[in-house]
């Protein structure tokens, strides 16, 4: 039986040719409403006990009924369940992260996925299907709500946090601290760590580091 609706955008279908959806294509977190033009819905539905996804164009499964839960998520996606391991598809039903993971997450840029395991974090590649930053760091933060998103995040490892890229590569090395989500940016400049408690200003072009502590106020202009 039908337990509900997602609504998805006929260019990301199969048919269109987008064989692996928006979120693992690098555009935009594209929220589809009932008035766009070539949207439709696609059905959640239950089946023995277990979820899967029918086509609302005709009718045939996109998701076969073999997972324990399929909820809906921004972005044109859903998070499924096996147990109690995680994983994420389009509303297509291509999948971007296999269900096995204790938590799986959408970065908000391009194909990458922060995924967990056993409370250490890694990056996933959609487009791939594998993991390109294996799972060994404490924790991952990165500025989804950015307009331009960064090409980096943020990673602990040990009791020290850095700024790695998306295939792993150290942009900032791993000696800073991180005390809270708060003044993320997306441009050159990194307003937000610390070291030795001393908040610093950080050119990432340059490697400048200027401590704000020397200053009474900083205001940057580009």
């Amino acid at each position: 039986f039908k337990l509900a609706t997602v609504l998805a955008h006929k260019q990301f279908s199969p048919e269109a040719g987008d064989q692996s959806g928006q979120g693992a294509q690098g555009l935009s977190c594209y929220q589809p409403n009932h008035y766009d033009e070539d949207v439709v819905e696609n059905l959640i539905v239950s089946r023995d006990g277990k979820f899967g996804l029918i086509s609302g164009v005709d009718g045939r499964w996109l998701i076969s009924p073999t997972y324990d839960l399929l909820e809906k998520r921004t972005c044109q996606m859903l998070k499924t369940y096996k147990g109690e391991q995680q994983g994420l598809s389009t509303v297509w039903g291509h999948e971007l992260v296999p269900a096995e993971f204790d938590k799986a997450l959408y970065f908000g840029f391009e194909q990458f996925f922060a995924v967990q395991k056993d409370e250490l974090w890694g990056v996933f590649d959609a487009r791939t299907q594998e993991l390109v930053i294996p799972i060994e760091l404490q924790a991952i933060d990165y500025c989804a709500g950015c307009d331009i998103k960064p090409k980096y995040f943020y990673a602990k490892k040990g009791d020290q946090w850095g700024l790695l890229d998306f295939r792993g590569n150290a942009v900032l090395p791993f000696e800073y601290e991180f005390s809270r989500h708060q003044n993320m940016r997306s441009d050159l400049w990194v307003t937000n760590l610390l070291k030795a408690g001393d908040p610093l200003l950080i050119h990432l072009d340059t490697g400048a580091h200027y401590s704000l502590n020397e200053f009474e106020d900083v205001v940057l202009l580009s």
